[in-house]
């Protein structure tokens, strides 16, 4: 056999060989939907490892999308469809980097408009020809005899690249590792979450109080101007009591007249209780009623805060409705600092902000229940949150 021919057909072994290699990972990627949680280690010289984190969402198929929650403080959520990317920070939804995306929709296109995303999940769904990661380039592809483990290496020496990848028996990643010159520059451990349609809802451009759009992604940076007196009030993006993702206003649904949003924080497991209990003791839902408002509580904490809320809150005495509750992962950063609960007044028609009031001191107010005497005994935090409700009502 000719030298040129021989050089041919083990180019064409090779590649066939690197193709089967990533085949069952490649197959686990576009045949189904994904949700994978991704932390990455990057080894520091003398200091602990510097440790990100990631979520990637995969919808593969007619309608294919992707969702990436980058980062665990703040963290940014992109939605990326054919033809357009949004981007937005948990806590501050009014503000959405919106790009347009070229064809075809992938790993590149979606990189058109972010930086470069160390989750090789992109290409191993959609792309064809793109290496697994921009950054490493391509790789040629063999696997690791009786492991479930493919290796992608180029060059030699120092000069070497290698991204090596782990799975399991249904190919779905469980670490990958990416070394150049055999010293390793990441390592990322992977794990799979239940997928959620949800994760692929983008955030209305449209309505009432339109969000801003921004034209560039270093914006999101930037802190939010905090809302004033006067301005639209924002859309908190959660989910409700019966676990579906929504708005906040949404939540409040319509109403007329003045709506009292509640603000909490229940991230940790002691101010869950505490604030349950305060709650179904300051009977809110009667409270609202003789007040003439509509209540929506804003819970900052797990999801399955709110239906807690709404189940501890339920009118006993025949009077009121439930309260309206939507649980959110991070306070909204236009509403501004505040230190475990406040209240703000909304006006129901317009959304716009009409008052905000600070949960009282506990020691500075005199206790309310008896309209005859002043008493200077601390007040229960659930007096304090029926007084705090109450002057957010007033609107004073």
């Amino acid at each position: 056999m000719r030298l040129e021919a021989l050089v041919v057909v083990l180019a064409m072994y090779a590649a066939a060989h690197g193709q089967d290699a990533l085949s069952p990972i490649r197959d686990a990627y576009r045949l189904a939907p994904t949700a994978e949680h991704v932390t990455i280690e990057v080894p520091r010289p003398g200091a602990s490892p510097a440790r990100s984190e990631l979520v990637v969402a995969i919808r593969p198929g007619e309608a294919p999308a992707v969702a990436l929650q980058l980062g665990a403080q703040r963290p940014m959520h992109v939605l990326a469809e054919p033809g357009r990317l949004l981007a937005w920070r948990a806590d501050d939804p009014t503000r959405i980097f919106a790009a347009v995306l070229p064809e075809p929709f992938g790993p590149g296109a979606i990189e058109s408009a972010l930086p470069m995303v160390p989750a090789p999940q992109l290409a191993l769904a959609f792309a064809k020809a793109e290496p697994l990661l921009t950054s490493v380039g391509e790789l040629e592809w063999s696997s690791v005899e009786g492991e479930h483990r493919v290796v992608g290496v180029r060059g030699s020496g120092a000069q070497s690249v290698a991204l090596t990848l782990w799975y399991t028996e249904t190919g779905r990643l469980l670490e990958y590792e990416y070394k150049q010159g055999g010293r390793r520059i990441f390592h990322a451990k992977v794990r799979a979450l239940d997928f959620d349609d949800a994760r692929f809802e983008a955030p209305s451009l449209e309505g009432p109080s339109p969000p801003t759009l921004l034209d560039h992604l270093a914006d999101l940076a930037l802190p939010p101007k905090h809302i004033e007196t006067g301005e639209p009030f924002g859309q908190a993006i959660g989910i409700d009591a019966n676990g579906r993702p929504t708005t906040l206003r949404a939540t409040a649904g319509p109403w007329q007249g003045p709506v009292v949003v509640l603000g909490i924080d229940a991230r940790q497991a002691d101010d869950r209780t505490r604030w349950a209990g305060a709650l179904a003791e300051a009977d809110l839902p009667a409270l609202a009623e003789m007040l003439g408002v509509r209540l929506v509580v804003l819970v900052v904490g797990a999801s399955d805060t709110a239906s807690l809320v709404e189940r501890v809150t339920w009118p006993v005495r025949g009077r009121g409705e439930p309260l309206r509750v939507l649980a959110i992962d991070a306070p909204p950063a236009w509403l501004g600092p505040w230190n475990s609960a406040a209240a703000w007044r909304v006006d129901g028609p317009s959304w716009t902000l009409r008052a905000s009031h600070a949960l009282p001191d506990a020691r500075l107010e005199s206790d309310p229940s008896d309209p005859f005497e002043a008493s200077h005994a601390p007040l229960t935090l659930a007096e304090r949150v029926r007084l705090l409700v109450g002057r957010a009502a007033r609107g004073g």
